[in-house]
């Protein structure tokens, strides 16, 4: 008698869509389109990279003084009499966070040295925060790293490689991160089921 054959193995077909996220275009020179298992990803890669500096530079900064550079051509700056008060106040903080300033004159000082990787424009940014009052140091300390990191961060128009999104989005997902230092959301999921739904799928 015949033996039986052996039973057909039948191929499994590819899957339509990846199982992990992939980058499916730059939108608007500004925002990422990610298709993610759950829906689709919009990211705005300037906030997400902002935060993720901010989180870099305040754990430098609880380790010590923030890495200085200095100017080429230093800073002169008018501060009002109220900013002078504060800095008088302030001055061991702005030289941990990177700043070498000399007085030179009445309500006038030189900023030399600036924190590394910035530029004579963050003397303007130093001066504005000194114009604001701040009940906690941690306050002060915060919205100036905030500040860093966005004249840090990439820039929208300056078109990131795709790999760079996906770095970015894993970098969020692993640190749990949702919002930029100022508050406004890194991303948001438009999940499958409620693309369905609009198309009449549910």
């Amino acid at each position: 008698s015949e033996s039986p054959s052996a039973p057909l193995k039948i191929r499994e077909p590819e899957p339509l869509f990846a199982a992990g996220p992939s980058v499916l275009g730059l939108l608007r020179n500004t925002y990422f389109l990610l298709e993610l298992p759950e829906g689709l990803l919009f990211l705005d890669f300037h906030a997400a990279h902002e935060r993720l500096i901010y989180e870099e530079l305040k754990a430098l900064q609880q380790k010590g003084p923030l890495p200085r550079e200095r100017l080429l051509f230093p800073v002169l700056l008018k501060l009002s009499g109220l900013a002078w008060e504060r800095w008088e106040v302030q001055r061991r903080i702005w030289g941990d966070l990177g700043f070498g300033v000399r007085e030179v004159g009445p309500e006038e000082v030189l900023v030399e040295e600036v924190p590394a990787g910035t530029g004579p424009e963050i003397a303007e940014d130093w001066r504005g925060l000194l114009e604001e009052e701040f009940k906690e140091p941690q306050t002060l300390i915060e919205r100036f790293l905030a500040r860093l990191a966005c004249r840090r961060a990439r820039k929208a128009g300056e078109n990131p490689l795709p790999e760079e999104a996906l770095s970015l989005w894993r970098r969020l997902k692993a640190q749990g991160l949702e919002r930029c230092p100022h508050g406004r959301p890194l991303y948001f999921i438009l999940r499958w089921e409620e693309i369905h739904r609009r198309f009449g799928r549910a």
